[in-house]
């Protein structure tokens, strides 16, 4: 950003310096570009045989509970409610794991003013 900033305050003063600053800027700008794209596009960062086997594990504890658990009303509430509480844990880690995209979606701005700051002499 600082960068792009200086280069596009120069001002040649010939031909020739014009023209490598014409090339600087585009070059800038084509990184801060592609810059742009490998964040929105970066990968999932949680394996997925790490999810898959922790569900397996989280089943098999919830139907070893069930299976070995009293038969009545406050047991059944309990499971249903871990249950939720596990998936929606699960929910929440892939959710957060792309912020840019899902149904929480996290701004920006705060991003962009630390780096205002931290441009700033």
């Amino acid at each position: 950003m600082k960068v792009d900033t200086a280069v596009r305050k120069l001002e040649p003063s010939d031909p020739f310096h014009a023209g490598l600053a014409n090339l600087l800027q585009t070059q800038s700008t084509e990184l801060l570009q592609q810059r742009r794209l490998m964040i929105e596009t970066a990968p999932a960062t949680i394996p997925w045989p790490l999810l898959v086997a922790m569900s397996l594990w989280l089943a098999i504890v919830f139907g070893v509970f069930g299976l070995t658990a009293p038969r009545n009303a406050v047991v059944h509430a309990t499971i249903v409610l871990c249950a939720l509480s596990f998936a929606s844990a699960i929910f929440f880690i892939l959710d957060f794991d792309r912020p840019l995209k899902g149904l929480i979606r996290v701004s920006s701005e705060p991003a962009r003013e630390a780096l205002r700051h931290l441009d700033t002499p």
